[in-house]
């Protein structure tokens, strides 16, 4: 729709309409999710159309202020008006926030009881290592096969 349209409607005109827009883009949302929409474009439109109403409902809802003075009065007078230099020195501000102090975080103290043992953990490693009896060699020998006897199976 043109603005011109648009602005010759009334408010309750204008608010129906923002209503029907609003739903029409609901539905061509729908379709398009679907697939069955042909012009993707009307997507695009009915946007339009509905930020043009909102637009002239503000419009019409505040009145424009009148404005006073031309701007380019205002611009004069402000250039106009002079600076006085400051009689007084500066002074700086004191920060009134207070400062944030860090406490160190103290761990707790851990104590460690030594675990009982039992009388088998008690023996010595050592006399542990002498009851074991060391891997010894198979006491027959495997023969190699040799090749003559290879050719025999």
């Amino acid at each position: 729709m043109k603005i011109q349209e648009l602005r010759d409607l009334s408010v309750l005109e204008l608010e129906k309409l923002l209503e029907d827009k609003k739903q029409a883009l609901f539905n061509l949302r729908f379709q398009k999710a679907k697939g069955t929409l042909e012009n993707t474009n009307m997507l695009k439109n009915t946007k339009v159309d509905i930020a043009r109403i909102s637009t002239l409902l503000i419009e019409k809802a505040e009145p424009a202020e009148p404005i006073s003075e031309p701007i380019k009065e205002k611009k004069q007078a402000k250039a106009k008006k002079s600076v006085e230099p400051i009689s007084e020195p500066v002074k700086e501000k004191k920060s009134t926030k207070a400062k944030k102090t860090v406490m160190p975080i103290s761990e707790p103290e851990v104590t460690v009881e030594p675990i009982s043992q039992s009388a088998e953990a008690e023996e010595p490693i050592s006399q542990s290592a002498e009851a074991v009896e060391p891997i010894s060699e198979p006491e027959e020998a495997v023969e190699p096969i040799s090749e003559s006897e290879e050719g025999d199976n």
